[in-house]
C-alpha cells in the first residue's frame, strides 16, 4: 500500500490514466482491498468508457465478489462494444450458467453464447465441454453427444471429454449410439472404469444378463469394491428373471451371495451390500436370516433406504405369517417420517402400505386408521387411495352409508378444479350404493361410465367381470372393442382380447349364437396372427358350439385341439377341458408336449407346469403309480416347486399312504408359502393322518381364517374336532361344510353330521 501511495505522489500526472487506475484494481483485488479496488475500476472505465477489456476484467472482479448480476451488464457492455471479444462472450455465458438456477432464460443466453464461441473457435476444447453441459441440461443429449465426439477429435486421450461422454449417455440416447460410443472408448483405453460400468448398466436394463456380468467381472477380479457389488447385483438380476430353471436360479443366487460376502469382508458396512445379501437369503428360502438382517440394518440406514429396508422386511415377515410385526415395523416407520401434522411423500407411501397389509389381513378397523393418516396428505394420489381403503373397509364391516359419505367428502374436497379422481372411485361408489340398497343411483353411475374413453370402459368392465354380471358388462365390452379399433397408438391383443372375453359373456347369457356371429366376423383377425390367440379363438369356439347344441361340430373342433403338441397350447387345452373331467383324452397331449421339452433346460418352468398337470390328470383318473411319476419328475427339474410339493404330499395323505415323507413334502410347501391356506389345510391333514391331532389343529385354524368358507378345510376341522373330543364345534364346521360345498362330497359331510346328531360321534 505505501508503494502505490508514493507511486501517486511522484507521478501525479497517471492519476488520469486509464491504464493507471487499472493496475491499481488489480493491485487493490490481489490485496484484498475490495472498496479501493472497486473505486480504482470506477475511475478507470470512467476515463476509458469504450474499453471492452477493461470492461470484461471489471465483470471478472464483480463476479468475483458474488456481484452476478452486476457482472452480467458489464459484460453485456464489453460483447456490445467489440463482438471480437471472445472472452468477453465466454464470462457471458459463464455468468448465465451462474444465474440459470434462478433465471430459466439465463440457460438460453448460456447457450447461445457457447454456440458461437464454437463457430468462432472450433478447436477450442474447454468450450464444447461447457456446452455439452448446457446441452445435458435442457434435455438434449444426442446434441451433448456430438459436441463431445468433436472435441474428442481435437483432444483423443482427455479424461474430462471420456468423463463427459459417460455422463452424457446416463441421460439416455438411443441404446444403439450408447453402445458405440462406450465400446469405443473402451477399445481405446479398456483401463476406463466409467465406460465399462456404464456399457454394463446398458446391457442391465435391456436384460442381457450375461453380457453385463462379463464385463463386470473384469472390474471385480481387479479388486475394484463398485464393480463388485454391482456383479452381486447383475448376478442376482439374472438369478430371478422370468424362465430361469429352478438350478440355474439356485446357482446364480450362490454365486451372487459370494461375490456379497467377499465384499463385506473388506467393507462391512456397505449398507446396500448389506442389504442385496438379505435378498439372497430371502430368495433361497432364508427368511429367518434375512429378517436379522434387515432388522439390523434399519436401524442405521439412510432414509433413502431405510423405506426401501423396511418395505422388504414388512413383505417377508407377512410372508413368514408374521403379519402383526411387518404392520408394526411399517407403523413405526410411518411415523418416524411424518414431520408433526405434515405427512412427508415417503411417510404417506408407508402408510399405504400399512393400510394395505391391514386389508390383507383383513383387520378392517386398522384400514380405517391407516386410511385416514392418508386422507389428510397434501399428494392428491394418496388421498385417493386413502378414500378407496377407507370406503373399502366400511363397506367391510357393513357400513355402507359410511363408505358413500367417505367418497362423497373425498369428491366434495376435490372440487372442480382437481383432477378426475379416476374409475376406480366411481365403481367403489357404485359398489356402496348398491350395498346401501340404493340401487337406482348405483345404476345410474355406472351408466355414465358407458361414454368413457378405453380405459374407463376397460375398468368398468372388470368391475362386472369380477362380479360374473356378464348381463351389465356387454354393451360396456361392446363399445370397447370398437373403440380399441380407433386406439392410437394401439396395444397389441387388447382388441382379441374384448372378442373372446364379450364371446364368453354372450355364452354365459345363454345367447350363443350371438356369440357365434361375434367369432365369426373377427375370425380374419385371429386367423391373421395365429398362435395361442388363434388357440384360444377356437376353445372359445368350441364352448360356444356346445353351449349352441351343435355338438357334432363342437366335437369336431375339440378333436382337432387335442392334437397340438405346443406346450402352451397344451396346457391352456388342458385348463379349458378340466372342468369337463375329460382327463383321459388329456393325457396323451400333455405327454406329447413333455417330451418335446425334455432335455432342454431353458424351458424348464414350463416343464415343470406341464409334468404338475399332467401327474394332476394321471391322479384324477386314479393312476397313482403314473401320477407319482410325473410329480417326481416336477420335483426333480425343481425341487422347490410348491405346488406338486403340497398336491404329492396331500395324495399321500388321502390316501393314507407313505404318511412321514407326505409330512416333509407339506412342511417344505408351507415353508415356501406360509400364507396359503391349502397348503396349511394339508399340513394339518397329514398331521391328522397321524392321530398327531394337537399338532393339526394350529395349521387347520390358520387355514380356516385364510380361506372361511372351505368345504374342505371346513370338513377336516370338523374331523378333528370331532378326534378331539369335541363334538359341538364338530357339528357347526360340518354345517358350514354342506352350507358351502356343491359337489358330489357333500354327502359324506352329510352323513357325518348326522351321525354326531343322532347321538354316535364314530
Amino acid at each position: 500500500m505505501v508503494a502505490v501511495g508514493l507511486l501517486t505522489v511522484a507521478v501525479p500526472s497517471l492519476a488520469s490514466d486509464a491504464p493507471y487506475h487499472f493496475a491499481l484494481a488489480r493491485m487493490y483485488a490481489a490485496e484484498g482491498a475490495v472498496e479501493r479496488a472497486a473505486e480504482s475500476f470506477r475511475k478507470a472505465i470512467e476515463l476509458e468508457p469504450e474499453d471492452s477489456y477493461l470492461r470484461l476484467e471489471h465483470a471478472e472482479f464483480l463476479r468475483r465478489r458474488g456481484l452476478v448480476r452486476q457482472a452480467v451488464r458489464e459484460v453485456e457492455t464489453a460483447v456490445e462494444l467489440d463482438e471480437s471479444n471472445l472472452e468477453a462472450l465466454r464470462l457471458f455465458g459463464y455468468l448465465h450458467l451462474d444465474l440459470s438456477p434462478q433465471d430459466s432464460r439465463s440457460i438460453r443466453q448460456a447457450r447461445e453464447a457457447f454456440e458461437r464461441l464454437r463457430e468462432e473457435r472450433p478447436d477450442d476444447v474447454s468450450s464444447m465441454l461447457t456446452l455439452s453441459r448446457i446441452y445435458l441440461r435442457i434435455g438434449e443429449p444426442g446434441r451433448a453427444l456430438d459436441v463431445l465426439e468433436e472435441a474428442e477429435s481435437f483432444a483423443p486421450r482427455q479424461s474430462s471429454i471420456r468423463a463427459r461422454f459417460v455422463e452424457a449417455l446416463s441421460w439416455g440416447v438411443e441404446a444403439e449410439r450408447a453402445e458405440a460410443l462406450l465400446e469405443r472408448l473402451l477399445a481405446s483405453d479398456p483401463a476406463f472404469l466409467e465406460a465399462r460400468l456404464a456399457l454394463a448398466a446398458l446391457h442391465s436394463e435391456r436384460g442381457e444378463h450375461e453380457e453385463a456380468i462379463a464385463l463386470l467381472d473384469v472390474v471385480a477380479e481387479e479388486g475394484d469394491p463398485r464393480g463388485r457389488f454391482l456383479l452381486g447385483l447383475e448376478l442376482y438380476r439374472e438369478a430371478v428373471s422370468p424362465g430361469r430353471s429352478w438350478s440355474a436360479r439356485q446357482e446364480g443366487l450362490q454365486r451372487a451371495g459370494r461375490t456379497i460376502s467377499e465384499l463385506l469382508q473388506l467393507d462391512t458396512e456397505h449398507s446396500e451390500a448389506l442389504y442385496l445379501q438379505a435378498l439372497i437369503l430371502s430368495n433361497v428360502n432364508r427368511n429367518a436370516d434375512a429378517i436379522e438382517r434387515l432388522f439390523n440394518l434399519a436401524e442405521g440406514a439412510h432414509p433413502s433406504l431405510q423405506t426401501r429396508v423396511i418395505g422388504k422386511l414388512a413383505e417377508i415377515l407377512e410372508h413368514e405369517g408374521r403379519a402383526a410385526e411387518a404392520a408394526r415395523v411399517l407403523a413405526d416407520l410411518a411415523r418416524s417420517l411424518s414431520v408433526a401434522s405434515s405427512l412427508t411423500p415417503a411417510g404417506g407411501r408407508i402408510w399405504l402400505e400399512l393400510a394395505r397389509l391391514e386389508a390383507r389381513e383383513r383387520n378392517w378397523h386398522r384400514v380405517v386408521a391407516a386410511a385416514e393418516r392418508l386422507i389428510e396428505s397434501e399428494d392428491t394420489a394418496l388421498r385417493l387411495e386413502g378414500a378407496l381403503l377407507r370406503a373399502d373397509a366400511a363397506l367391510k364391516l357393513d357400513r355402507s352409508e359410511e363408505a358413500i359419505a367417505v367418497i362423497e367428502g373425498f369428491l366434495d374436497q376435490e372440487g372442480d378444479g382437481q383432477p378426475n379422481p379416476g374409475t376406480r372411485l366411481v365403481l367403489k361408489h357404485a359398489e356402496a350404493l348398491f350395498a346401501a340398497g340404493r340401487d337406482r343411483e348405483g345404476r345410474k353411475l355406472l351408466a355414465g361410465l358407458g361414454g368413457g374413453d378405453l380405459d374407463t370402459l376397460l375398468a368398468a368392465a372388470q368391475y362386472h367381470l369380477q362380479r360374473d354380471d356378464h348381463e351389465a358388462v356387454l354393451p360396456i365390452l361392446r363399445r370397447a372393442v370398437l373403440q380399441s379399433a380407433d386406439e392410437e397408438p394401439p396395444r397389441p391383443g387388447l382388441r382379441r382380447e374384448l372378442v373372446l372375453l364379450s364371446a364368453n359373456s354372450l355364452e354365459q347369457v345363454h345367447r350363443p349364437e350371438q356369440a357365434l356371429a361375434l367369432l365369426d366376423r373377427h375370425a380374419e383377425e385371429f386367423a391373421e396372427i395365429g398362435g395361442l390367440d388363434l388357440h384360444r379363438f377356437r376353445l372359445q369356439r368350441a364352448a360356444v358350439l356346445d353351449a349352441a347344441k351343435r355338438h357334432g361340430e363342437a366335437e369336431s373342433l375339440y378333436h382337432e385341439l387335442m392334437t397340438v403338441s405346443h406346450p402352451t397350447s397344451v396346457l391352456l387345452t388342458v385348463q379349458h377341458f378340466q372342468g369337463k373331467g375329460r382327463w383321459e383324452e388329456l393325457v396323451p397331449m400333455l405327454e406329447r408336449a413333455a417330451a418335446e421339452l425334455e432335455g432342454d433346460d431353458k424351458e424348464a418352468p414350463i416343464a415343470v407346469d406341464l409334468q404338475f398337470t399332467l401327474g394332476m390328470a394321471f391322479e384324477r383318473l386314479g393312476r397313482l403309480a403314473d401320477a407319482e411319476a410325473a410329480f417326481l419328475k416336477a420335483l426333480k427339474l425343481n425341487p422347490d416347486d410348491s405346488r406338486t410339493l403340497n398336491y404329492l404330499g396331500y395324495t399321500w395323505a388321502e390316501k393314507n399312504l407313505r404318511l412321514e415323507e407326505a409330512l416333509t413334502m407339506i412342511l417344505r410347501a408351507v415353508e415356501l408359502e406360509p400364507r396359503n391356506g391349502a397348503y396349511l389345510d394339508s399340513l394339518g391333514w397329514v398331521y391328522f393322518r397321524l392321530a398327531r391331532y394337537e399338532e393339526a389343529r394350529a395349521p387347520l385354524e390358520s387355514a380356516g381364517k385364510l380361506v372361511p368358507d372351505d368345504a374342505t378345510i371346513l370338513e377336516h376341522m370338523g374331523d378333528l374336532y370331532l378326534a378331539l373330543e369335541k363334538p359341538e364345534k364338530a357339528r357347526e364346521l360340518y354345517r358350514r361344510a354342506v352350507a358351502a360345498n356343491d359337489d358330489e362330497n357333500v354327502e359324506d359331510v352329510r352323513q357325518k353330521l348326522s351321525r354326531i346328531e343322532a347321538g354316535d360321534g364314530s
